[in-house]
């Protein structure tokens, strides 16, 4: 489905929350990890601006940084990226379960916690996703949004819109978010993280 992200943005008048992914699955060691970002509305265009200007006008993503070993510009990012928040950045951490091939229902238990948690802290509305490249991952999301509107958890207009990273560039942010958590949380690199800490809450899902 198309969005207007123009639109959305000039009817959100509290933080727009980026939400991006990393995980692992296999049989010894499987982790899904959720980023949330957050922007006050009227700083929107500020950050993607001086996103795309740090990166000589392209999309920062994490991965394919580290690929092509463009270490020294991935450290300044995440630090860029460590100034842009609107006191909270959350990441969440649950496991997947064996029979959870795709860790759909690790999404779903990350999203179910974090979600109502920004919109009571926050008043957060719109919640932007980078677009996952699984199939049926994007309707299952909708389908998570709509049980916790059913369920009060989530305010009736609560908006939910995914796009890729290159109609939103602001998407960098959670997504250098959760690969430099990753390296701590998999790795044991803190360094990465390290600009980033004091911002993040972090939360375990057992």
């Amino acid at each position: 489905m198309t969005v207007n992200l123009a639109d959305l943005y000039r009817a959100a008048s509290a933080p727009v929350a980026y939400i991006d992914e990393s995980f692992r699955i296999d049989n010894q060691q499987s982790y899904y990890i959720l980023a949330c970002a957050l922007v006050a509305s009227e700083f929107v265009a500020e950050t993607r601006e001086a996103l795309l200007t740090f990166y000589s006008g392209e999309v920062m993503h994490a991965t394919a940084m580290n690929h092509r070993r463009e270490l020294e510009s991935l450290r300044r990012g995440i630090r860029l990226v460590a100034g842009k928040h609107e006191g909270m950045d959350v990441v969440v951490t649950a496991p997947i379960a064996p029979e959870d091939e795709h860790g759909a229902v690790a999404r779903a238990a990350c999203l179910t916690f974090i979600a109502p948690l920004i919109q009571r802290e926050d008043g957060t509305r719109l919640f932007v996703f980078d677009r996952p490249g699984r199939a049926g991952a994007e309707r299952q999301d909708h389908f998570t949004f709509n049980d916790l509107r059913r369920a009060g958890a989530l305010a009736r207009d609560t908006v939910v819109a995914h796009v890729r990273p290159s109609e939103e560039p602001n998407l960098a942010l959670a997504d250098l978010l959760a690969w430099a958590y990753r390296q701590e949380y998999a790795r044991g690199v803190a360094d990465w993280f390290e600009p980033l800490r004091m911002h993040t809450r972090i939360h375990r899902l057992s």
